[in-house]
């Protein structure tokens, strides 16, 4: 260096720090001999009276003294020809967390691949190499000296002894798995009979289902197929028995999991349990990960170009990015190309990942890199948590709980009911949640039931939000087609002798593991597809029907309140479910004789799940064929939030009356004119309310679009006469609020526009005096005059307003005007919070109730048919 670069002789200082064996080898000393004569050969040409370049310490020095020098030192220059773990440069790097030194490393060393992006690397073998890294050093820039510091700064203090050792221990204990794995017999076929006799008798039951394999095959995945309906009921019907806690878990990201599963009241696990919900679509996300510590996935950008490689030279392959991890997917390759594809993947990723904290994992026809410790098997003990009493880090005494609350039930109801200490019951059921894990009701949900008093039902609400905090579980089924890696799934639930598994005393006597496809597994039984699996949750599905529903009254007090105001009370007069419209149908009916029905129906959460992208609403077969069916007899609108031509195009049914933009455009059935070659298919009507806003709406639009275009899963929506920013997909926190902001600031460049609230989506609306209410209003007035033209006589109505949201209460309010009935569709709702009369469960039920009128005319009500070639026409009653 000093050759190279003379300038530096008088202002550089080399600390060669030697530290000596504890027994010196005659091999020690021959070196220690030539480097004292090589530092004395360069101290002799460039030292001078006040300076000499190199300071050679061969002694043992203090480690306080050395971490002086660390500090002290400007570069830090590890040259070795092999080293192991480079302690000294991380020690280097934790010494300088001021002075921002540059670390030149050796290429051969230990920690060149996990501080390479921070370090200068060099070639040890080649001096000019390594003289011009220093040179390089002492010229660097003070920000990229800043920048080189903070990535080996940041690996340095994230990746400690400790977090090597639980790295360490996870892929021994990985490792151990799938020696285990090896010596595994393939299971004997799952005896239904048996599991369906444990099934009938159990009052608190568990659930763990996985998705794909399971309750999805994989082309229905990879084509977006929706799960079909029979399924869909059953999983319905099965998780809202009350005595069941339903849970899916699945290594697919949580927005896509909830999209398929739309709003079935299951718990849901996603990305191998990175995250975990305890309720429908309003349950928080919860993550397995420590909340101090944030998921480092930074990797992820590293190894996407090796897999999209990978993807592009494998025919038949696709990657998979959720949040955390990435999965490549080679099902469809040709097996045996596929194959060595994979171990080529494999070599790759061992490369360029290095010391990364992740796993990668090669089965089922994948190759997935995911964050270390994440498991299938891992999820379980919060849901154990949240399903019975144990609890993690404590276990809770029965003194204590029979303190602090009181349960007093009648006889019919299961005699294991265990109660838990309040605060327990607050954590597990806060206010906005607490009827939410009340979701029960009539069993029988696939056909519209006229059993069941409504005191029967508030009784059965309160019992389920209690029998998800019950201690003894008695029924514990799972279903899953996992992974090697997952079979932790299986494992630990066969562990109740085990202290591996802290939840073990909870775990029942009757378990039924049961793997999808005949293989060698950790579970006890398997079967052979996912038919055999929607075969035995129908089953399932069709004892919870014949079953009578539990019985239980609850109320928890908490020591030390005042004025009641410490109360925690489930369903009671203060939070009454709003009824049930399926258990009431003779009731209903009984409001209707001698009226002429017609029925308003939301579309959005109503007839279709809600689901994360709302172009993905799409309306099932089943569900039109159903609306076409009531149509013919009953005028039948489709009030909804969208463009009027978007809801036109996603229903296809001519037939019907159309809002749109939350009632501000309105058209007709397309009716013919005259007949003749020539004649015209138009609305029977025609209507629109704001069409000035136009351009301030179109103005509005764009603005929001680049305003937003950053925030991923921000999603804007032109609805002719309204504009909607969705948020759904949106991550929590900041990026939320970044939403409301913009929509704030359009709001107040335009005062022409107003906001209103959706679930998860904002509505830009004109100012206009004007809502579903008064749209369903003016609907009804027009469908009256095409009724009496039809008929020649005035003819009485009974409107039937269904809908889902917030905005749909206009129209729930004026259903007392108009002589008719608004039902709701939620399993939350009560008589404080809905101005609807009636509920509905899920889309599901909305379309077994419109069946029930589309199929037959209860006696003493008119029915109409409608004619494509002209209005209203009188159909037989």
């Amino acid at each position: 260096f000093l050759h190279a670069y003379p300038q530096w002789a008088q202002r550089i200082l080399l600390v060669q720090i030697a530290m000596p064996p504890k027994k010196e080898s005659a091999r020690y000393q021959k070196l220690r001999n030539k480097v004292h004569k090589l530092v004395g050969r360069i101290n002799g040409r460039f030292s001078t009276l006040s300076h000499a370049p190199i300071h050679y310490l061969d002694q043992p020095i203090d480690f306080c003294e050395l971490c002086a020098l660390y500090y002290l030192a400007d570069i830090a220059l590890i040259t070795s020809l092999r080293e192991g773990m480079s302690k000294v440069a991380f020690e280097f790097i934790a010494c300088q967390q001021r002075n921002n030194g540059v670390l030149i490393l050796s290429e051969f060393s230990g920690g060149a691949q996990t501080l390479g992006s921070g370090a200068i690397l060099v070639n040890p073998f080649n001096t000019d190499e390594v003289a011009k890294a220093i040179n390089e050093a002492l010229h660097m820039p003070e920000q990229e000296r800043e920048d080189r510091h903070q990535f080996m700064s940041d690996y340095v203090s994230k990746f400690t002894m400790q977090n090597w050792a639980d790295n360490f221990v996870t892929e021994l204990q990985t490792q151990e798995q799938e020696h285990e794995m090896l010596s595994l017999e393939v299971p004997t076929p799952l005896p239904l009979g048996s599991v369906g006799e444990s099934y009938k008798h159990a009052q608190r039951r568990l659930i763990v289902l996985g998705l794909m394999g399971t309750l999805i095959d994989y082309n229905s995945f990879k084509a977006v197929s929706p799960i079909h309906d029979t399924l869909y009921k059953d999983l319905l019907t099965l998780s809202s028995d009350s005595r069941n806690t339903v849970v899916v878990v699945s290594g697919r990201e949580r927005a896509l999991v909830s999209q398929w599963l739309g709003d079935l009241p299951v718990w849901i696990a996603a990305e191998n349990g990175i995250y975990y919900r305890l309720g429908g679509r309003s349950a928080e996300w919860l993550s397995l990960n420590d909340e101090s510590q944030e998921i480092d996935d930074a990797w992820i950008g590293t190894i996407k170009p090796v897999f999209k490689y990978f993807e592009e030279r494998t025919p038949g392959s696709m990657i998979e990015t959720q949040e955390h991890s990435i999965t490549w997917h080679y099902r469809e390759a040709d097996e045996d190309f596929g194959e060595i594809q994979a171990s080529d993947l494999l070599a790759h990723l061992d490369k360029v990942l290095g010391n990364q904290p992740v796993e990668v994992c090669l089965d089922t026809k994948m190759v997935q890199v995911r964050p270390h410790a994440v498991s299938k098997g891992a999820v379980l003990e919060p849901l154990m948590e949240a399903c019975t009493s144990y609890h993690r880090g404590r276990s809770l005494d029965v003194n204590e709980r029979e303190s602090n609350v009181s349960i007093s039930a009648d006889a019919d109801a299961p005699p294991h009911a265990s109660p838990l200490p309040t605060t327990y019951l607050e954590a597990r059921i806060p206010p906005e949640e607490a009827t939410f894990l009340g979701i029960c009701g009539s069993a029988g949900s696939r056909q519209p039931s006229h059993a069941g008093s409504q005191s029967a039902r508030d009784h059965s609400r309160e019992w389920d939000a209690v029998s998800d905090l019950d201690d003894s579980l008695d029924f514990l089924l799972c279903l899953s087609a996992c992974s090697t890696r997952d079979e932790d799934l299986f494992g630990n639930l066969l562990s109740k002798d085990s202290e591996d598994v802290p939840y073990a005393d909870h775990l029942p006597d009757a378990i039924w593991t049961c793997r999808v496809g005949e293989q060698a597994s950790q579970a006890k039984h398997y079967v052979e597809d996912c038919r055999d699996v929607h075969s035995l949750l129908s089953a399932l599905a069709s004892i919870s029907q014949q079953l009578p529903v539990p019985d239980v009254s609850v109320s928890a007090s908490i020591a030390g309140g005042d004025d009641g105001a410490a109360s925690l009370l489930l369903g009671g007069e203060e939070g009454q479910l709003v009824p049930s419209a399926l258990e009431h149908l003779e009731e209903i009916e009984a409001r209707m004789t001698g009226l002429q029905l017609a029925f308003f129906l939301d579309y959005d959460g109503t007839l279709t799940p809600i689901v994360e992208n709302p172009s993905e609403a799409k309306l099932t077969e089943e569900a039109r064929s159903v609306v076409r069916s009531l149509a013919a007899r009953h005028p039948t609108a489709i009030v909804s939030g969208r463009a009027r031509a978007t809801a036109q195009g996603l229903v296809q049914l001519d037939e019907l009356y159309y809002a749109g933009s939350h009632g501000f455009d309105i058209a007709g059935p397309l009716r013919r004119g005259a007949s003749g070659a020539d004649e015209q298919v138009l609305p029977s009507i025609s209507f629109q309310v704001a069409d000035s806003f136009r351009p301030a709406l179109e103005e509005a639009k764009a603005i929001a679009e680049e305003a937003l275009s950053s925030i991923n899963g921000a999603l804007v929506e032109d609805n002719t006469f309204s504009v909607s920013v969705h948020y759904r997909m949106v991550a929590e926190g900041e990026d939320r609020e970044r939403v409301n902001d913009v929509v704030e600031r359009v709001l107040s460049d335009m005062p022409m526009l107003r906001r209103t609230h959706g679930k998860m989506v904002y509505e830009l609306r004109p100012s206009a005096d004007w809502d579903k209410g008064k749209a369903v209003e003016w609907l009804l007035e027009q469908i009256k005059k095409e009724y009496k033209e039809q008929h020649g006589l005035e003819g009485g109505f009974f409107p039937l307003y269904i809908g889902d949201d917030v905005t749909d209460e206009d129209a729930f309010r004026v259903m007392g005007n108009l002589d008719g009935m608004g039902i709701i569709v939620s399993d939350t709702a009560t008589e404080e919070t809905t101005a609807a009369s009636y509920a509905l469960r899920s889309p599901v039920e909305v379309v077994q109730f419109l069946d029930h009128f589309a199929q037959h005319v209860p006696q003493g009500l008119h029915g109409g048919q409608l004619t494509h070639g002209g209005p209203l026409t009188r159909g037989p009653s």
